[in-house]
Formats: C-alpha cells, structure tokens, sequence
C-alpha cells in the first residue's frame, strides 16, 4: 500500500528490473515498470519522498538512498528502448534535483523534516548522480557533486556505479 512504500520498495523494484533483463522476462519488465510508476506517483510537488521525510534528521540520507534503485531503474529501461526518464514529465527530475540540492545544503531537509541540524550531508552511495546527470534536463545542476573517489561504490549493488555503467553491465543480451 501507499503508506508503506519506501525505499525499500524501490530497491526491490531495482532488484526485480535487474532480473528482469538479465532473464529477459517481460512479465517481471512489467512489474518493475509498476514500481517505478509507483514511486512517481509516490514524488511529491516538493520532490521528497513522504516515507522518507518521517525519517527526521536522517530524510536526507533515505531520500539519497531512495535515488540510486530509481535511476538505475531508469538507465535498465534505457537499454532496453524505453525512456523512464522521461515518464510523467520527467518526474523523477523533481527528486533528483531535490536530493541535489539537499547535498549542496541540507538545510532545507532539515527544516521541512522538523529535524536538529544535519551533521553534513551524505558522501555515500552518489552512483545514481553518474546514472541520472546524463540524461537530466540542466544535467550541470549536479555539477560537483560527485567525484572519482570512492562515492561511486554503492554497496547494495554490490560494486562501482561508475564501473557497471563502463562495462556495459546493463546491456541487453
């Protein structure tokens, strides 16, 4: 149900898109399209998550974690001819130049989650900014916010975003 979607729901979207095209099973393409549509419905105007905003001091963090299934998502479905990107006006733009914005300055998260102060906003799991920038309209708002250290390694993907989208591991086979 609506009110218990989450981030990990997401991530089990991004786990059955996965599947999906390494299996090449429309059925399971067809679920993870319903979850990915479900999380569009889920962005609000404002672009937060509202499951994640009830998290407080920590709304930045799940909002970030919440990104990195959504994008990947998105880059799967691009190697298959379909642009989710795209989907309900770009939709997923508003959550990514949310987040965006919440690494430059967690201030606004801060306030809006009626939280104490952010100690600083995550340095982790920023491989979904390699995914999204680059089919991002005004890509440049995520200008800076990623380097080539270690914030590409996602551990739930288990390796580098900046890897996995070199090696070509989401190409159709």
């Amino acid at each position: 149900p609506k009110k218990a979607r989450n981030n990990h729901y997401y991530w089990t979207g991004g786990g059955v898109m996965a599947t999906a095209m390494a299996t090449s099973d429309v059925e399971l393409l067809a679920e993870a399209r319903h979850i990915f549509d479900a999380a569009l419905t889920d962005i609000s105007d404002d672009g937060t998550l509202p499951q994640e905003m009830k998290r407080g001091i920590r709304a930045l963090h799940y909002h970030n974690f919440s990104a990195m299934p959504l994008a990947m998502m998105a880059e799967m479905a691009r190697k298959q001819h379909q642009d989710w990107f795209a989907l309900r006006n770009a939709r997923l733009n508003l959550l990514m130049v949310r987040v965006a914005a919440g690494l430059r300055d967690p201030a606004w998260f801060d306030k809006e989650a009626g939280a104490a102060p952010q100690l600083m906003p995550p340095k982790r799991d920023l491989g979904w900014i390699l995914a999204y920038r680059a089919h991002a309209p005004q890509g440049e708002r995520f200008d800076g916010l990623f380097s080539d250290d270690d914030s590409s390694y996602v551990r739930d993907l288990g390796g580098s975003v900046k890897l996995i989208l070199a090696g070509g591991v989401f190409d159709p086979r």
